[in-house]
């Protein structure tokens, strides 16, 4: 009996978070919302949707918005991302499925202007371009 009850509830996570490989589950101190995380064939963790709702922040914001034991992703980050999307059938689309933005900060800045990387998921691949920091985008984590 034990071990059914194991089972389900390790099959109710799963069905939870939308997702056999979720890690945990992170509670955004900011609005309550339990958001889901997943754990690449790399070793890589990331959330499965947006920090805060899917609100926008600055570029400044989002740098620091990410809670205890995870970082906005550096531009070499997603670009390891797209990489796992190309062999991993299905990731982008459960990327631009999971939230309400497919546009989210990198933390890599872009030269000495006030430029910062935005990716996107755009086609069948994540794509990173240089945008001015005070624009509002989304903030997807990755686990230190």
């Amino acid at each position: 009996m034990m071990i059914k009850m194991k089972i389900a509830a390790i099959l109710f996570f799963a069905v939870l978070t939308g997702t056999g490989s979720a890690t945990e589950i992170i509670r955004d101190s900011k609005t309550g919302r339990n958001i889901p995380t997943k754990k690449m064939s790399d070793g890589s963790i990331w959330f499965m949707k947006e920090l805060g709702g899917g609100q926008g922040y600055t570029w400044s914001q989002a740098v620091e918005a990410c809670p205890a034991g995870w970082h906005l992703p550096e531009k070499i980050e997603w670009e390891k991302l797209n990489r796992l999307a190309k062999d991993e059938g299905g990731l982008l689309e459960e990327f631009r499925s999971s939230g309400t933005s497919r546009y989210w900060w990198s933390a890599s800045r872009f030269g000495r202007r006030f430029i910062a990387y935005l990716c996107s998921a755009e086609g069948e691949r994540f794509v990173c371009n240089e945008t001015d920091i005070s624009e509002r985008y989304s903030v997807r984590c990755t686990k230190d």
